[in-house]
């Protein structure tokens, strides 16, 4: 396996499911290598080339493929069960996060109180520069067990609705049913 470009130098690591064993362990420090050295060594690459020929990576991506499809959809059930259709939703159709954009909330106040809550959301507003912005949240469920994703929704609910009675800029999600 050759590397298109010089600088692209992959680390490897093979995990077993009845143990884990790292082929090769290396200083990504660059002041560490020479001109032309790779921190991993020579068998790592063909580890890596013989992990691709045998179908091992491409069962890898169906496999997470698959995973991370089920995750997208069960965060869009869950946002237009708890939040409503008349929000508007960007982004759904593939991909592992999506923008919630909702008219009248303040993003960056909801994700602080957010944060308080162990809800991490990143305001959309933060995406945009000068003064047209939309309010929202990007949403990502890759790295969220599938089970926890309607349970995080309606914590974004119920802190939308509170942020609205607690006198904080947020919205009323009741108007979105």
């Amino acid at each position: 396996m050759k590397s298109v470009v010089a600088s692209y130098r992959p680390s490897l690591g093979v995990f077993i499911p009845k143990g884990s064993y790292l082929l090769g362990q290396c200083s990504l420090d660059a002041a560490d290598q020479g001109p032309g050295e790779s921190p991993v060594p020579e068998s790592g690459y063909v580890v890596l080339a013989d992990f691709i020929q045998e179908g091992h990576f491409s069962r890898h991506i169906r496999r997470m493929r698959l995973l991370y499809n089920e995750r997208r959809n069960v965060l869009l059930e869950s946002i237009h069960r708890e939040l409503g259709r008349a929000i508007k939703v960007a982004g759904a159709q593939a991909g592992m996060r999506l923008s919630v954009i909702i008219k009248g909330v303040s993003d960056s106040q909801v994700a602080q109180r957010a944060a308080k809550e162990n809800l991490w959301l990143v305001p959309l507003s933060s995406s945009y520069l000068g003064k047209s912005r939309q309010e929202g949240f990007v949403l990502g469920s890759g790295s969220s067990a599938t089970e926890d994703i309607p349970d995080a929704v309606r914590k974004l609910r119920t802190l939308l609705d509170s942020g609205r009675e607690l006198g904080h800029v947020g919205c009323d999600v009741t108007q979105f049913k």
